[in-house]
């Protein structure tokens, strides 16, 4: 196995996280009303500790995955509010505001916890 996802340094938030938003996911294909995108977000930051915390002290490889999950948010805040405006309310509820505000609030933190990790050359020692 890759040392990269069982290192002893290994954040155990990062599984926790990438655990909650695959039951999120999985739970939306059950009931289609559940909006994705925080718990997208949430698989995002997961993995993003995860990769922070490995054996590889890339801080290119933190940035590319950053750029790839905050994509991935953009496209799936996107899809939702495109399918809403042009569902059968025409109109964005309450619960797709909150999943996209949560959302952009994981991508935030996510932003924070990265440049913390780029910014501290000590970061990965630990």
């Amino acid at each position: 196995m890759p040392r990269l996802l069982f290192s002893q340094n290994s954040q155990p938030l990062g599984p926790l996280l990438i655990g909650f938003g695959l039951v999120i996911v999985l739970a939306a294909q059950i009931f289609p009303a559940i909006p994705i995108a925080s718990a997208m977000m949430l698989i995002g930051w997961g993995a993003t500790l995860i990769l922070g915390s490995g054996s590889l002290r890339s801080q290119l490889l933190l940035v590319i995955n950053l750029l790839i999950y905050a994509t991935l948010i953009c496209f799936a805040i996107s899809a939702q509010s495109h399918a809403a405006l042009n569902g059968p309310s025409r109109r964005i509820d309450l619960l797709l505001w909150a999943d996209h505000g949560a959302a952009l609030l994981l991508l935030l933190l996510t932003i924070k916890w990265v440049m913390g990790r780029i910014g501290s050359p000590t970061a990965f020692d630990q």
